[in-house]
């Protein structure tokens, strides 16, 4: 798990540089920290036995008012094959910044048939040990009826200015046809804010729900998409 940031708390807006175009991973790595609007996205990595990292891009973005980060390039499993990917990384928000309570995010892709997908997302607090303050794993069936992908709520304990995140996707194409198979292209990671209050004091997430929304594929074919939550 990463866990550190590269500048203190009190001063990581103004020591870290500002990037706003993809960057390229290294050795697994985002060699700087990127910085956006109303964030700071830093020790960011990435972790695969079946393709090779250096290969992606990470990049901070504007989705729905604030910074978010995306993570683009060919993550693509073949019939016969899986796919294990994983990102980490620390976002910050400024001091008077609205404070994240939940998370959002898509992924850009297309399947064929007998192929599956799932997504998790694990949030920790850096600030209290890594205490876990967030958990949901989506998993995507297909068939042909229904392209929607439904995903359920994903609301932290209370109202953070920092976080560190771990993603991870998982394709399985194991039993496609031939030629068949899965290609993502990009996985869109936001946030869900509200106005600054103090970093100790909890929220009534009931009166505005966090969603891992729209995370699901644009398929060749029609099918349904059955999400379970873990």
């Amino acid at each position: 798990m990463l866990q550190k940031i590269l500048c203190s708390t009190a001063v990581a807006i103004a020591c870290m540089p500002a990037v706003a175009a993809p960057v390229s991973f290294q050795n697994g790595r985002i060699q700087q920290s990127l910085v956006f609007g109303d964030k700071v996205f830093s020790d960011i990595a990435c972790v695969s036995v079946e393709i090779d990292c250096d290969t992606l891009t990470a990049e901070a973005i504007s989705s729905d008012g604030h910074s978010a980060i995306s993570f683009a390039g060919a993550m693509n499993v073949s019939a016969g094959n899986l796919l294990d990917v994983q990102f980490f990384y620390t976002v910050q928000t400024s001091d008077n910044a609205d404070r994240i309570i939940g998370l959002t995010g898509s992924i850009v892709g297309t399947s064929t048939d007998d192929t599956f997908g799932s997504v998790a997302e694990s949030v920790f607090d850096p600030e209290d040990s890594n205490a876990l303050v967030g958990f949901i794993s989506q998993t995507m069936g297909l068939d042909e009826a229904d392209p929607a992908f439904e995903a359920d709520d994903l609301n932290l304990s209370a109202a953070f200015n920092i976080l560190t995140i771990e993603t991870s996707l998982f394709l399985d194409a194991s039993s496609a046809p031939d030629g068949g198979g899965i290609s993502v292209s990009a996985i869109v990671q936001g946030f869900e804010q509200i106005p600054g209050t103090p970093a100790s004091e909890p929220v009534t997430l009931t009166l505005l729900p966090a969603a891992l929304a729209a995370l699901g594929f644009a398929r060749r074919r029609p099918r349904r998409s059955e999400a379970t939550a873990g």
